[in-house]
């Protein structure tokens, strides 16, 4: 939180003193963002990642999200701009499964359970410069970077197991490349195609609240590195001199590597095996309004 207030503090001081040279030109743009998430992780028996190589696996499917969200943009200098991007979503319905192995390779398994996820949320907070390279009319080309600070909270509950309930949730921070590219269709349509590349640093907490040999509400923290490449396409579409609608469609990919997985027992005493890694898919779709101010 203190991070997010740092960095919308020296954001509003940037666009403020923009102002006053007057040299900002914003562009404002907000809306309704639907999103389906899966995603999984899985811990080894020791800090080797053997014994077994994978001794507990979670997955996290088809996590159905809604909310919503605000970019802005703030030109600076002819070329060159900052942005800032909010995203809240809350989940609405979802599964998953947790599952134990006493083999190698996920043989033999020792505990099922699957789960409803049908509670948590997605925030995501960006803000970052944009440098146009290429620019005739509305056909631009630019490249950026941009801070990242992005949290999720999965919950498990379950219609057969009554006393369940817990969750799980992560925190990346880190920064992103990007190109963009924008075509312009006699100046009432513009397609804009996106490719992004996340390098994140990635925290997670969880409280198992089924099994009082862990300590509570935090039962164990994984701490790893990872990335994510997204890849977004943007269509907007003119209804005045200042105002767009827009439709926008991505695709996230993430990719987080093996890390540490530290387990805090209720005698007081913590045990540390390897974090396996996470993967995730992210879809999503925005619909929302676009003004030129």
């Amino acid at each position: 939180m203190v991070r997010k207030i740092t960095f919308s503090i020296l954001f509003m001081a940037l666009v403020l003193f923009s102002i006053c040279i007057g040299q900002t030109k914003l562009k404002l743009d907000f809306g309704t963002v639907c999103s389906s998430i899966n995603f999984d992780w899985s811990i080894a028996g020791d800090e080797q990642g053997k014994n077994p190589n994978i001794l507990s696996e979670l997955s996290y499917d088809d996590i159905l999200s809604l909310g919503f969200y605000i970019n802005l943009r703030y030109r600076v200098l002819q070329r060159c701009y900052f942005t800032l991007k909010i995203e809240n979503a809350e989940h609405l319905k979802g599964k998953g499964s947790d599952i134990d192995y006493i083999e190698d390779n996920r043989l033999q398994p020792s505990y099922e359970l699957n789960f409803e996820s049908n509670k948590g949320c997605s925030q995501q907070l960006k803000s970052g410069v944009q440098f146009e390279m290429y620019k005739i009319r509305g056909n631009i080309v630019s490249i950026g970077s941009s801070y990242i600070n992005s949290y999720h909270l999965f919950s498990m509950t379950s219609k057969n197991e009554r006393s369940l309930d817990t969750w799980y949730s992560t925190r990346e921070q880190g920064i992103d490349f990007n190109v963009k590219a924008t075509i312009d269709f006699k100046e009432k349509v513009y397609i804009n195609g996106s490719f992004i590349y996340d390098i994140v640093s990635y925290k997670a907490i969880g409280n198992w609240n089924l099994i009082p040999a862990f300590r509570h509400p935090i039962s164990f923290m994984q701490e790893s590195n990872g990335k994510n490449l997204t890849g977004i396409i943007t269509i907007k579409s003119r209804i005045s001199k200042d105002w767009f609608i827009l439709l926008e469609g991505s695709f996230i990919n993430k990719n987080i590597r093996k890390g540490t997985d530290e387990a805090y027992l209720s005698n007081g005493t913590t045990h540390i095996t390897q974090f396996n890694g996470a993967n995730g898919m992210s879809k999503s779709i925005k619909l929302g309004i676009l003004a030129n101010l």
